[in-house]
C-alpha cells in the first residue's frame, strides 16, 4: 500500500495518491487499486499562457489488473465546483460545473463517456445560462459536444489522441433577437452578425453555421 500527500509532478497541482497494487515478476502480471484527489486545480496551469485559471477539485479512482506492459484499467473521475477563466478580447467565465466521467479497456486504447455540466457560463461579461459537455473517447479518437440551450448554440467535433493530432468541428447557433434580453449571440460575443452560412425566414431566428478542420 502506498500514500502520499501534496505529491506534485511538473506543472500539475497538488495530489493526495492512495494506492495498492500487486505484481508477479514470474507471470509479469499486475494488479491494484488507487484514489488520487486534487483539493484545488487553482495551482495548474495547463498551458504556458497565463491567461487561464481554473478552479475546483477532482477526484479520480479505479483499479487496473493484466499484464506489466499493458493492463486492462476502469477509471472513474468526478469534479465538483469546476471554474474557468480565459481572459483575452472575448473573456469566457464557467462557474460551478459538475463532471462525472467512467472510462476503461486496455490502458492504450480507452473507451467511455464523461459529462461536464455549467450552470453559469459567461461571455464578455453577459451570462449565457447553462452549458452541457460531453466527451466520448474510443481508442484513438475523442469526440466531445458542446451545448448552450440559452442561445441555442450547439459545438460537436473529434480530436486524435495521438500524433499529428488531427481534428475536425462544426457549430451551429440561432441568430438571435438583438433587440432581445441576449442581444444575440454575435452581439454578446462583439461579433458582426451574419456571419457563416445563414439560413431562416419567415420570423424564424435563422441559423449560423460554421466547420474547422485541422
Amino acid at each position: 500500500r502506498m500514500t502520499g500527500h501534496g505529491l506534485t509532478m511538473a506543472a500539475a497541482p497538488p495530489i493526495d495518491l492512495t494506492s495498492s497494487f500487486a505484481m508477479d515478476l514470474r507471470r509479469r502480471t499486475t494488479t491494484g487499486s488507487f484514489q488520487a484527489v486534487t483539493a484545488d486545480l487553482a495551482p495548474w496551469q495547463p498551458v504556458a499562457e497565463s491567461a487561464l485559471a481554473l478552479s475546483g477539485s477532482v477526484t479520480a479512482s479505479g483499479a487496473w489488473d493484466g499484464p506489466l506492459a499493458k493492463p486492462t484499467i476502469d477509471v472513474a473521475l468526478a469534479g465538483r465546483n469546476l471554474g474557468a477563466v480565459v481572459a483575452g478580447a472575448t473573456p469566457i467565465v464557467v462557474t460551478g460545473g459538475g463532471f462525472e466521467g467512467t472510462w476503461g479497456g486496455p490502458v492504450d486504447a480507452l473507451s467511455g463517456h464523461g459529462r461536464l455540466v455549467a450552470p453559469a457560463l459567461y461571455l464578455n461579461g453577459r451570462t449565457l445560462g447553462e452549458a452541457t459537455l460531453n466527451l466520448t473517447v474510443d481508442g484513438p479518437s475523442l469526440a466531445l459536444d458542446l451545448s448552450v440551450p440559452g442561445v441555442n448554440a450547439t459545438i460537436d467535433g473529434t480530436i486524435a489522441t495521438g500524433e499529428p493530432y488531427s481534428f475536425s468541428a462544426r457549430g451551429a447557433m440561432a441568430a438571435g433577437d438583438p433587440q432581445g434580453p441576449d442581444g444575440g449571440l454575435c452581439a454578446v460575443a462583439g461579433l458582426p452578425g451574419g456571419t457563416g452560412r445563414r439560413s431562416g425566414g419567415d420570423g424564424a431566428a435563422g441559423s449560423h453555421h460554421a466547420g474547422a478542420d485541422g
